[in-house]
């Protein structure tokens, strides 16, 4: 019974390690797509930039709605709990990564009551399953520690948050004006073309009336036939 429950130990512990890693793969997945969201140049696909654009588009939507006293760090929280890692609801991975230790000091526990009940506490063998127990469940104590998913949680909603108020209109601003900049000069080589081209016509036409000696009133139909063939 104590193996079996040991068994279970490492498994708990193992899940904890394994949950912890996703949590943090997440939350770098979230960094890395507020830095290519917005940017044309940057390779990136759906999957990179789908939590930032549901953020922004729910932002959107209560802004239309509610005004200027919608809470984005709601927005963002509830968006996020809402997320999936690979095929595991976030919540879930976050509850196990965080409270899952509950269940190995739960198991120590148990542990000691079969070692009491089967008189075995003063054992060896029980007296190394109970102690690696422990040991055990005070470094995963501390890997949860060291990683801080809590702490790594709220750095995510802050910079999402930054992203969202600050960042993310002033990118649009400049993505607009520089659209706005490219139909212009579009717009502005169109117009030089057309110059050149009404200049060519105006000098052409002059070339011809001095040629011929006519004015411009004088210009027949057969003129303006002729003139017509010079620019095809």
């Amino acid at each position: 019974m104590l193996i079996a429950l040991f068994i279970i130990e490492v498994m708990v512990a193992t899940t904890i390690v394994f949950t912890t890693y996703m949590m943090c793969s997440k939350f770098k997945g979230i960094e890395i797509s507020l830095g290519v969201y917005s940017s044309p140049r940057a390779y990136k696909t759906q999957s990179h930039v789908d939590f930032i654009e549901k953020v922004i588009k729910k932002y959107k939507e209560c802004i239309e709605n509610i005004g200027e006293e919608t809470n984005i760090e709601s927005i963002i929280k509830s968006t996020l709990y809402k997320e999936y890692i690979g095929k595991f609801p976030f919540a879930i991975v976050k509850n196990i990564a965080l409270k899952a230790t509950r269940v190995m000091w739960g198991i120590i526990f148990l542990e000691g009551i079969v070692a009491l009940i089967n008189n075995v506490v003063h054992e060896v063998p029980t007296i190394l399953i109970i102690t690696t127990s422990i040991l055990l469940t005070i470094m995963i104590e501390m890997f949860k520690y060291i990683k801080s998913i809590e702490d790594q949680n709220d750095v995510v909603v802050m910079l999402v948050q930054d992203y969202v108020l600050n960042i993310y209109p002033v990118e649009v601003r400049k993505s607009l004006t520089n659209k706005e900049i490219i139909r212009l000069r579009t717009r502005v080589n169109e117009l030089e073309r057309e110059l050149k081209t009404e200049d060519a016509i105006e000098s052409a036409i002059n070339e011809y009336r001095e040629k011929e000696k006519v004015s411009n009133d004088e210009l027949s139909m057969q003129d303006i036939v002729k003139l017509i063939g010079i620019f095809q």
